[in-house]
């Protein structure tokens, strides 16, 4: 006989401490594979700070040698994806705290913020936030943060984003997995599907620029 998964309450009651919660991995998931956003429930800037706090424990991170931090090593990753769930469930609160994110030296930070932006509607503020990713893209070297960041853009669909696409989907010197993921943004942008039935979508995102952009 199947186990009735706890309710809501009891769940909250069994984990008081937010913290807890977390690391307990019980936070049901939706139709959609992610958490459920209203069991996370503390403020933007503890999201931000458990992010910040569980960086440095990352496995690849400083050598793990005390079973309390190889313990740690283990949780660090989980904490900070449920985290960046966390600020997306702020909206509008998280804005400020994924800017600082994308804007950090840490690369597992950026990819984060870069995360963050992907899941949030940003409504009025969605200017100021362009502006961020775009400032982060001129100098950013890692590919995952380059990646993710460009997927932001997609999340955002302004027709501001096209010049900084075009650039990488024309330089054929880029990683072509960037390349292929800055071409289906643009599709987002422009409402056209570039890999539809198989095309190559950075030829048909070319051909696209090569017509449109002086237009678009």
């Amino acid at each position: 006989m199947a186990t009735r998964p706890p309710s809501r309450a009891e769940l909250l009651a069994k984990y008081p401490d937010h913290l807890a919660l977390i690391d307990s991995g019980e936070i049901p998931a939706t139709e959609n594979r992610t958490p459920d956003l209203s069991y996370l429930t503390e403020s933007a800037q503890f999201y931000y700070d458990l992010i910040c706090d569980s960086a440095p424990h990352l496995k690849d991170k400083p050598h793990a040698i005390t079973l309390e931090e190889k313990l740690m090593a283990g949780k660090a990753y989980g904490r900070m994806v449920d985290a960046t769930w966390g600020l997306i469930a702020r909206g509008a609160e998280a804005i400020p705290f994924a800017i600082r994110l994308i804007r950090s030296k840490d690369r597992d930070e950026k990819e984060m913020g870069a995360n963050v932006f992907c899941g949030l509607q940003m409504g009025e503020r969605a200017p100021e936030v362009l502006r961020h990713i775009f400032a982060a893209l001129e100098n950013e070297t890692d590919r995952l943060v380059i990646d993710s960041l460009i997927g932001a853009l997609g999340q955002l669909k302004s027709r501001e984003a096209i010049p900084v696409l075009a650039k990488f989907i024309r330089n054929k010197k880029e990683d072509g997995d960037t390349r292929w993921e800055a071409a289906v943004v643009l599709g987002k942008i422009v409402h056209k599907r570039f890999d539809k039935d198989g095309q190559n979508a950075i030829e048909s995102a070319t051909a696209w620029l090569n017509k449109n952009e002086n237009t678009a």
